[in-house]
């Protein structure tokens, strides 16, 4: 590990990194903190309820059309699914994926797209994300 990193260091613009489209990465970088504060309340689309397999199982990744056009940043939710004795996978009534189908008035998550919902934000250790 230790050799890759002292290659990627010594990697110097090339020709062939230029004409690639690829952008020369360079590690962990500094930014400044994005504000998303401006985007409480707003009032979205969901565009999209994907279902994925992670590691706990499988769930919907359920996304806003971007609340900010020009850092490309959406809200989301993610709405877990457990599996049953039978292997049939879903959710129950009580749980929070069941009450948010139940409370936008959906029996599906991909019932979800074109509904609209108010952005909210969750903090974590990681900072703050948008949600709804």
């Amino acid at each position: 590990m230790k050799e890759v990193q002292e290659e990627l260091e010594n990697v110097t613009e090339t020709e062939s990194t230029k004409s690639s489209g690829k952008p020369e990465v360079y590690g962990e970088i500094e930014l400044p903190p994005i504000d998303v504060s401006k985007h409480i309340g707003v009032e979205v689309p969901i565009v999209k309820a994907d279902l994925l397999e992670g590691k706990f199982g499988w769930y919907y990744l359920v996304s806003t059309e971007d609340v900010d056009k020009d850092l490309g940043i959406c809200a989301s939710r993610i709405l877990g699914l457990k599996q049953d004795a039978n292997g049939r996978w879903g959710w129950t009534a009580e749980s929070k994926t069941g009450l948010f189908l139940k409370k936008m008035n959906v029996k599906k998550p991909e019932e979800l797209v074109g509904k609209k919902v108010k952005v909210q934000t969750k903090e974590t250790a990681n900072g703050d994300f948008l949600t709804f």
